[in-house]
């Protein structure tokens, strides 16, 4: 398989050490106008975010269809498929559903979950009930000082990011 640039499918495979690349180059993109890289050139995505596209669906999508035929032709040879959705370090974003999943379930702010998830946490044996939960550092306000505005826009956060983590 070659194009008009003379680079065959086994020169690409052999010059970056992989069989396929499909995916974003950095460390995040837009999940619903994501920049793809197929192999070495920038694609468009197959649909838009109102047809239903979002990045993360197409990039499993297209995961599967490269491994399970794979898989068989290959006979006991193992595949190596490295599949990295993104980074956390930015605003999460997943279909509406999916967060809304969540909706309510971290009105109660920080500080409380952070004292819900440590009861749970040594209830479940996962932790020595000797266990106290850490000083809250100065540099995050306790929740009862946000606003009530902003206590719903943090909230709403935390649900996209549950929502996100979910899908993924």
């Amino acid at each position: 398989m070659g194009d008009e640039s003379g680079w065959t499918f086994r020169s690409l495979a052999d010059r970056f050490g992989f069989e396929y690349f499909y995916g974003f180059v950095a460390g995040e993109t837009n999940q619903w106008y994501p920049a793809i890289h197929e192999g070495t050139k920038i694609v468009d995505p197959p649909k838009t975010p109102g047809e239903g596209y979002h990045f993360l669906g197409d990039m499993t999508d297209r995961a599967i269809g490269w491994v399970s035929p794979a898989a068989p032709a290959r006979g006991r040879q193992a595949i190596l498929h490295v599949f990295c959705t993104r980074r956390y370090a930015r605003t999460a974003s997943c279909p509406k559903e999916w967060a809304d999943k969540y909706k309510g379930k971290f009105d109660q702010g920080w500080d409380k979950l952070r004292e819900e998830t440590l009861a749970r946490q040594k209830k479940l044996g996962v932790i020595p009930k000797r266990l106290r939960l850490t000083v809250r550092p100065q540099d995050i306000p306790a929740w009862t000082l946000k606003r009530p505005e902003t206590q719903a826009l943090l909230a709403r956060e935390m649900e996209v990011y549950a929502g996100f983590l979910e899908f993924c």
